[in-house]
């Protein structure tokens, strides 16, 4: 209501500037003094109508603008339930995306139970034993005592070994290698060798019996930190290696892991399927004090690390104008109590030696490679030419 005061207060405004510079006009000039008067009371009677109609216009306007208020309010409120609803409809989406995939999950594991209990349909199992009793049965029922009714067909007949003769070829030998890998491990081997003061009798041959172990250990390293202080400067915290002792602190930043730990432990987690607690196990078993929520948070860390070396390998092998090999592969992923087949892919920046392996739940769809392109400004793709089939991205 006020705002439409105010546009009509500025019509007239800008009316009134229209008429300003003209000169009023004095239309009574002339009149006798009973058509002053009829014109007197005609201008009276045209304000009153004038009047009228501005408080009729005045209370529509009044009517209108309440149920303009009354809109606005009924819209707001039909907003917010739109609101509501959608929020309502994406969390139905997401738990029927949800249900989807576990009733195809659970799907998969009944059809493996099912195939694990009763085999597979089409296998067909004949009874040898009753077809030899039913032959055997019909062959005493036509034997009548001669010799021409003795069926022979039934009986298996190996044919005689004929007597070679030696011949005086020799063997060819020209297929036989120079030699054959045998058994080892790189490196020198570690020597037991006995104590012959406590053999009780005469020695005969000595030898080596070669015995295969492997050992995974934990050991705790100790770097020494030095507090000290440069002149003009504030005190502050380094490690000054001596000979033979590692150059640098090796560990992760807020952690007490090296990266070698910290990548053990994932490849646990990650690639083998092993649970925290029996990870936690593990290295409790070999004498390591730790608790789970440690490992979780070590991993975590080691998660931003990767994160940002990800970022920078990508940066790196999608630089502009870049020649990129690209292709995908199948590899064996484990799913419940069996192995499906999934692919890999993998992009190679051979100017600046750089490999990057990606994977994205299994696809060989183009949308993978896509996604991770994004906008990169490659000079060319290049795929893999294999046998009978193309890289599906050229």
């Amino acid at each position: 209501m006020i705002e439409l005061q105010d546009i009509i207060k500025t019509k007239r405004e800008l009316l009134s500037r229209e008429t300003y510079s003209r000169n009023p006009i004095n239309y009574s000039a002339g009149m006798a003094e009973d058509q002053k008067d009829r014109y007197i009371q005609y201008l009276a009677e045209q304000n009153q109508e004038l009047r009228l109609t501005g408080d009729a216009m005045k209370l529509v306007l009044e009517d209108f603008m309440a149920q303009m208020k009354e809109l606005k309010s009924q819209m707001s409120s039909m907003q917010s339930k739109h609101v509501d609803l959608e929020n309502r409809l994406s969390e139905e989406h997401k738990l029927r995306k949800s249900a989807e995939r576990k009733i195809k999950s659970l799907q998969e594991r009944l059809d493996y139970a099912n195939q694990e209990r009763f085999g597979d349909r089409r296998q067909k199992i004949q009874s040898k034993a009753k077809t030899s009793d039913s032959d055997r049965r019909k062959e005493k029922d036509d034997y009548d005592g001669t010799d021409d009714t003795l069926r022979t067909d039934s009986v298996g007949h190996v044919p005689s070994q004929e007597l070679k003769e030696p011949s005086g070829k020799d063997r060819d030998l020209s297929n036989r290698p120079d030699g054959y890998k045998t058994m080892g491990v790189a490196g020198e081997a570690t020597e037991h060798p006995s104590d012959l003061t406590k053999v009780p009798g005469r020695i005969i041959e000595r030898r080596m019996v070669r015995v295969f172990s492997f050992r995974t250990f934990l050991t705790e390293e100790c770097f020494e930190m030095v507090h000290y202080t440069e002149p003009g400067k504030k005190p502050k915290w380094g490690y000054f290696p001596s000979e033979g002792h590692p150059d640098v602190v090796t560990s992760f930043e807020g952690t007490r892991v090296t990266p070698e730990f910290l990548q053990a432990i994932a490849y646990e987690v990650y690639v083998k399927n092993v649970t925290f607690g029996l990870l936690h196990q593990w290295l409790t078993d070999m004498g390591m004090t730790i608790s789970k929520n440690t490992l979780r948070n070590w991993l975590k860390k080691g998660k931003t690390y990767l994160d940002e070396l990800v970022c920078v390998l990508k940066s790196i092998a999608l630089e502009k104008d870049s020649i990129v090999n690209c292709d995908e592969t199948w590899c064996k992923v484990r799913k419940y109590d069996h192995y499906k087949k999934c692919y890999i892919w993998v992009l190679v920046n051979k100017a600046r030696k750089t490999a990057i392996f990606f994977y994205e739940n299994g696809s060989r769809g183009r949308d993978v490679l896509t996604d991770f392109l994004g906008d990169a400004e490659l000079k060319s793709i290049e795929g893999t030419v294999r046998k009978r089939r193309k890289s599906s991205v050229r």
